[in-house]
């Protein structure tokens, strides 16, 4: 989506495309902190994972369903959300303000 571009790390992908490109989208510079907040909407548990360096994923946070929590980042972070099958539900980049991401 549109997030990778503003990000500069990719052209416009929707989110599964973008979720298939997880080698090529990973963290760059940290510079300037933010906050994101992840609230699981939906019936199971979903997992919250940052894309290092490496493009690698990294889980921070299982949250089961009706739960919530804030994570530190930087802008130039990207995380991705996947549910308990394995479906990545969606890409996100941070931005200047508080972000909150609720997965549905």
């Amino acid at each position: 989506m549109a997030f990778w571009a503003a990000a500069g790390l990719l052209p416009v992908l929707s989110a599964e495309a973008a979720c298939r490109g997880e080698g090529v989208v990973r963290s760059r510079v940290s510079e300037t902190t933010t906050t994101m907040a992840f609230v699981n909407r939906s019936a199971g548990p979903v997992s919250v994972y940052w894309l290092d360096f490496g493009g690698s994923r990294v889980r921070y946070q299982v949250l089961e369903a009706g739960t919530s929590y804030t994570q530190q980042t930087y802008l130039t972070h990207p995380w991705v959300v996947v549910d308990a099958q394995g479906r990545c539900r969606g890409p996100f980049m941070p931005r200047r303000q508080l972000r909150q991401i609720t997965v549905r």
